[in-house]
């Protein structure tokens, strides 16, 4: 699914900044201003930031709760203002929004962050959700490992049983520091894959869940 060029018009005007967004949030702020200062492109990243010769544009549906958002928004934002190769639009779901998020399904409902990547309004090129997919496996490999620690919880029937210091550890965990580089790399490969597609226009999206 997507949203019309029309809603994609208007989902931008709904927008805000990254700095407003951090400005409005009441978990992960610190988080927010560290990852985003801690993100450092490479010369490899700038090769491939090189070849977009027009900005692409990025939805970026959030919540300020979530860790992936604190995880990887930051990164975006830092390559939108030091290369001006992406403009950021920040999209907070809630009822206003709601109808943006839900065109966005993964496994069966919206999940967030949910990055849409467009050529303005017009082409839509491709979504990541949550995480890239490398991302995505580390992650797993995290969380196989946290429930290995913790065999008093089930993950079928999770989060019941868990704690608030055994929720502290996991949302440590989930914030995934010591994965920054990864992360920042990852996405701006996806970035070039993106640049790709919209040169050579071929049919499918560039990246998926």
């Amino acid at each position: 699914m997507s949203i019309s060029p029309g809603r994609r018009a208007r989902a931008f005007t709904q927008a805000i900044t990254f700095d407003q967004f951090v400005a409005r949030s009441s978990t992960f702020t610190a988080t927010f201003r560290e990852n985003y200062a801690a993100t450092e492109l490479d010369d490899r990243d700038r090769v491939v930031l090189d070849r977009i010769d027009e900005p692409i544009d990025v939805l970026a549906i959030v919540e300020d709760w979530c860790p992936d958002v604190a995880a990887n928004l930051p990164i975006l934002a830092r390559i939108a203002d030091e290369t001006g190769k992406i403009r950021l639009h920040v999209l907070v779901r809630d009822d206003t929004t709601r109808d943006v998020a839900d065109a966005y399904p993964f496994e069966g409902r919206s999940h967030i962050p949910t990055y849409v990547f467009s050529t303005g309004e017009e082409k839509e090129l491709g979504v990541i959700v949550e995480r890239t997919p490398v991302i995505r496996e580390r992650c797993e490999e995290y969380l196989t490992s946290f429930f290995e620690a913790h065999p008093e919880l089930d993950r079928a029937t999770f989060p019941v049983g868990m704690t608030d210091e055994v929720k502290a550890e996991l949302v440590e965990l989930r914030l995934r520091r010591d994965l920054l580089e990864l992360e920042r790399s990852s996405l701006v490969e996806a970035l070039g894959v993106l640049c790709t597609i919209r040169t050579f226009e071929p049919a499918g999206p560039a990246t998926t869940p």
